[in-house]
């Protein structure tokens, strides 16, 4: 178990560089003024602080700082385009479903009425309802096509 005097000579690098609050500060610099010794050693302290606050604080060049700015705001900028190609996807999904599930009921009304909704698809009907719905898909796909050409874009400028 520690003693006072043990006690107090562990705070008295914080009592040198400032970092203890009013009521150990003032404990620290009583002990102090009755122990040669701890006296000693915070002035020791004490010395090697003011040297170590007279240090430069060494600085960054400015290329550093212009290098880091830069790979920040590009990393800002892939993960800003992440997200908007990801939304662009989920639109272009959505799209592509949307199409897909009223495709079927849009050519049975066009093809014979609501009466054909009870009947078998003809043949026919069939051959435009594929031809309707890879025509959504390739639209969908030359839509991620430009998007992945616009982005190429970008990253070369």
């Amino acid at each position: 178990m520690k003693n006072g005097h043990e006690t107090i000579r562990e705070l008295l690098a914080l009592a040198a560089a400032g970092a203890l609050d009013d009521q150990e500060a003032r404990r620290v610099e009583e002990h102090a003024t009755a122990c040669a010794e701890c006296a000693a050693e915070l002035e020791r302290w004490q010395s090697l602080a003011g040297a170590l606050r007279r240090v430069p604080t060494p600085q960054p060049s400015r290329e550093l700082i212009a290098r880091v700015r830069a790979q920040a705001e590009w990393k800002l900028a892939q993960e800003a385009e992440r997200r908007r190609d990801t939304r662009v996807m989920a639109l272009l999904l959505m799209f592509s479903w949307t199409i897909l599930l009223t495709t079927w009921p849009l050519v049975r009304l066009m093809g014979g009425g609501v009466w054909a909704w009870l009947d078998a698809m003809p043949g026919h009907v069939w051959f435009w309802l594929a031809g309707y719905t890879l025509l959504g898909w390739l639209a969908a796909g030359a839509a991620v096509l430009l998007g992945l050409r616009e982005r190429g874009a970008r990253r070369t400028a």
